[in-house]
């Protein structure tokens, strides 16, 4: 919808003389009187109306541009704007005898932020956090010259009354305002340009760690107290050899060879486990059948296959 007035007709200004090139917003409040007492039904009233309204797009065009930069193009920003002025016309009641631009600027503005809180977020935040959003943006500039040093959390929450985690939330919301393509373009360094999306791929080294200890896990099991005893000492408490004899009560080098023992006994039977999960990766209708990649013998058992001391 694009909103353009005509001009004044000419029997308006032979009821209302005045310079069309000086302010536009004096003497509105006659008009408004006018325009209100007039029967809807009245052509004189249509003109009048559309002649008021176009008195008052360079304050509605003023008002828009006060949002620029926000993500949001001048021509959507001024269309809202100026059905604010509308609405504004249409609302106004001259009976109350206040000035029309004190009721037409807080409707105009407010259709505004109507528009950026409805339509301005690419991913819906609820209405909470958005209102919290412009809070903290508010309270940052004048907490920053208070304490001539940019505002933290807490003294935000402290300064809105609000708790330290509503401000996170708020700040964590922001970041839904504006995304990025993952088909946008990136330079990296002399290369050509890449997608963001494949610059977000990474090599996730705990993948192997989960496969070994889905390998060794069922096998824990059929361990002996004293054993997972053991393991838990070396391997979660993270003793050293020496530290685990002394707690035991035994020689360092019988730790050695406990733990030597455990260790095999575990990748053995690993091992027996990959076997057949090999021959099934090997068959592809096998595979179809849901057999799954073998695991590695070598690290089925999510230990080195030599005990450091």
């Amino acid at each position: 919808m694009s909103i353009v007035c005509a001009d004044a007709p000419d029997v308006l200004a032979a009821r209302s003389p005045r310079d069309r090139d000086g302010d536009p917003y004096d003497h509105l409040e006659p008009e408004l009187a006018v325009l209100h007492g007039l029967d809807p039904e009245d052509p004189s009233r249509a003109r009048l109306r559309e002649w008021i309204i176009d008195c008052c797009l360079p304050l509605a065009d003023h008002l828009a541009s006060r949002y620029l930069g926000r993500g949001q193009t001048f021509d959507d920003l001024r269309q809202v704007a100026r059905l604010g002025t509308v609405l504004a016309v249409d609302r106004y009641d001259p009976g109350h005898e206040s000035p029309f631009l004190a009721f037409a600027i807080p409707t105009i503005t407010g259709e505004l932020r109507r528009f950026f809180r409805d339509c301005g977020w690419t991913v819906h935040v609820p209405r909470r956090l958005k209102e919290l959003h412009q809070r903290i943006n508010a309270a940052t500039p004048h907490l920053a010259q208070q304490l001539h040093r940019m505002p933290t959390r807490a003294d935000l929450a402290a300064d809105l009354d609000v708790p330290v985690g509503a401000i996170e939330e708020a700040m964590l919301g922001s970041h839904c305002y504006h995304t990025e393509s993952l088909d946008m373009l990136i330079d990296v360094d002399d290369d050509p340009p890449l997608p963001r999306s494949g610059m977000l791929a990474v090599t996730e080294p705990l993948y192997e760690v989960v496969e070994d200890a889905l390998a060794v896990a069922p096998h824990l099991r059929s361990l002996s107290q004293e054993d997972l005893t053991l393991l838990a000492l070396r391997f979660s408490a993270r003793l050293s050899q020496q530290q685990i004899g002394d707690h035991l009560g035994v020689s360092q080098m019988t730790v050695c060879r406990m733990l030597l023992r455990i260790l095999q006994d575990l990748r053995a039977r690993a091992s027996a486990d990959a076997e057949p999960a090999e021959c099934a990766a090997g068959n592809p209708g096998d595979r179809a059948r849901g057999g799954g990649p073998a695991v590695h013998p070598a690290r089925a058992s999510g230990y080195p296959a030599q005990v450091d001391r």
